[in-house]
């Protein structure tokens, strides 16, 4: 299977939980696993806009036509513009969290005086209301900065994961190679070790033989000087 695919469907599944998990911000590390979501499934997407470049240089060389190559770069597109979307909901969920907070820490007097002073002074820009804005875009500012700065440290920990993940297939790869020698050392020792007992039985035979045939010529040296001594005794 081409691996373009692979990733692709990967990146539509990742796009189909982000946007679930944008559309429940509020439930408990929503937010976290959404941003952790995004910035993997960024990943991705720049990985399949690199494979499209490299299509696209000399796409004969790898059995692609021309219409396939425009397919791919719009679904890259198109999931670009999905992220940058979610991106975006994420921040204005957070700014809109961040208002409320500063609402509920003016306390209910401060509400309802600026609510009377809005209703009495109609749909005119007020201080309060200006002021209003100047913090909504303050803390839009200071979030994205935040969000900025979070994307970088997570970049980083995707960076030390993929090290990481790269030094245990390395390691994987050498210890199968070192079960692999051992197999062999283990085959050509039990090789050995059966040569080396087929000997030793041969060498017994051989020693067992020699014994044999010392105790023949003994019996035989010893009934010979038993007749003479014989012959000499009756002589």
């Amino acid at each position: 299977m081409d691996p373009f695919y692979e990733v692709k469907a990967s990146v539509v599944q990742s796009l189909d939980r982000a946007r679930a998990l944008a559309s429940s911000l509020d439930a408990p590390n929503a937010i976290r696993d959404l941003r952790a979501l995004l910035i993997a499934t960024d990943a991705d997407v720049q990985d399949l806009a690199e494979s499209v470049a490299v299509v696209e240089s000399n796409p004969a060389r790898f059995g692609i036509d021309k219409s396939e190559v425009a397919a791919r770069r719009a679904f890259v597109a198109n999931a670009r513009g999905a992220v940058k979307e979610l991106q975006d909901r994420m921040a204005a969920h957070q700014t809109k969290l961040q208002v409320e907070q500063r609402s509920a820490l003016l306390g209910p007097s401060a509400r309802s005086g600026k609510v009377g002073a809005t209703a009495a002074a109609g749909p005119s820009k007020t201080p309060g209301n200006k002021g209003n804005d100047q913090f909504i875009a303050d803390e839009t500012g200071r979030q994205m900065v935040m969000m900025q700065q979070q994307d970088q440290q997570l970049d980083a920990v995707l960076n030390t994961v993929s090290t990481l993940k790269e030094v245990a297939i390395t390691m994987g790869d050498e210890i199968d190679d070192q079960v692999g020698l051992l197999h062999v050392m283990e085959e050509e020792t039990d090789q050995t070790s059966g040569k080396l007992k087929g000997a030793m039985r041969r060498m017994e035979g051989i020693l067992r033989a020699n014994n044999d045939t010392k105790a023949t010529w003994c019996i035989v040296v010893l009934s010979i000087v038993l007749v003479v001594l014989i012959f000499l005794v009756l002589v």
